[in-house]
């Protein structure tokens, strides 16, 4: 559960309280809570111990400059104040002194897919507005997503086996044995885009953490004495690794060999897969400034042929 809201703020010294909902539950004939039913979590959580009907709970703010933001953008840097941790209370209070602005007020539970009801009030000792952002629409799939023109798209297929190519992440000596497969930018006025996306081929409910990396190639061609790709740094990185079944990157090359590293996250995680990669085509157009000549006259003779 994460609701992110738009706070702006004229005066310092405000405080924020969330309040959720209880949840209802059943027990069994000794009077114990009972976990609902598909529900996983509750089962081991604290919040099924009696007397804990509420999740972990927290809240957390960010600045930002605008009331439009990117989210992804804005939740990859600290907050500017939060709650020192998720709490398993029924309504958590943050107190901070905040200066003009815009903020972006993102209540959470601990655990994802947690469901839930809450309420989010602001007390300040100054002016402050309170309102819910709205998300846009999601975009296609990363593998649909191509911007209009010409594209050049070409599949490869591989796979990830224990003990031969199932390297894992950068993160073990055994990466370099991770499927390698060559990349070549044709020439051209500039960098070219590109996408590269990698599809594990399996149920969405066995997805392996999957990602990968982009290298220059060697101008020797990868022999004995190129260095190893745990020395090399890429150009280009897919990480961190997610438990998905497609990730994807959009990217500007420059003209040149490259080598696409696809990988899990751990080593020996056996799956098969596909890397695309879609080059875009960059033509120059073409101005016409033919000019024609005198429009044709049609001419035509009839003559009749007598014996």
């Amino acid at each position: 559960m994460r609701s992110p809201l738009a706070t702006r703020s004229r005066r310092p010294a405000t405080c924020r309280a969330s309040t959720q909902r209880p949840r209802t539950r059943t027990v069994d004939w000794a009077g114990r809570a009972r976990a609902p039913e598909g529900d996983h979590r509750t089962a081991w959580s604290p919040a099924s111990i009696p007397g804990r009907d509420y999740p972990a709970v927290g809240l957390h703010l960010w600045k930002v400059e605008k009331r439009r933001v990117s989210l992804p953008r804005v939740l990859s840097t600290p907050p500017v104040a939060g709650t020192v941790c998720h709490a398993y209370d029924r309504e958590v209070h943050l107190r901070c002194e905040l200066t003009p602005g815009y903020y972006l007020a993102v209540p959470s539970t601990f655990l994802k897919d947690v469901p839930g009801q809450f309420l989010l009030r602001v007390f300040s000792s100054g002016r402050v507005a309170l309102s819910a952002i709205k998300t846009v629409a999601q975009s296609p799939d990363p593998g649909e997503a191509l911007s209009a023109g010409e594209w050049e798209t070409v599949q490869l297929r591989g796979s990830w086996r224990i003990g031969q190519t199932a390297g894992g992440s950068r993160n073990f000596a055994s990466y370099p044995s991770n499927p390698c497969f060559p990349l070549s930018v044709p020439e051209g006025d500039g960098p070219r885009c590109v996408r590269i996306t990698l599809r594990q081929h399996c149920p969405d409910s066995a997805c392996h953490a999957i990602g990968f990396h982009v290298f220059q190639a060697p101008a020797d061609g990868g022999g004995p004495a190129a260095p190893s790709l745990l020395l090399q740094k890429p150009v280009l990185s897919c990480v961190p690794h997610c438990y998905t079944q497609e990730v994807s990157r959009l990217c500007r090359l420059s003209a040149g060999a490259y080598r696409v590293v696809p990988s899990t996250y751990l080593p020996d995680t056996e799956g098969a897969f596909t890397v695309t990669i879609a080059t875009r085509i960059d033509r120059r157009s073409v101005h016409s400034q033919e000019v024609l000549g005198q429009l044709l006259q049609e001419a035509s003779f009839m003559a009749v042929m007598r014996t």
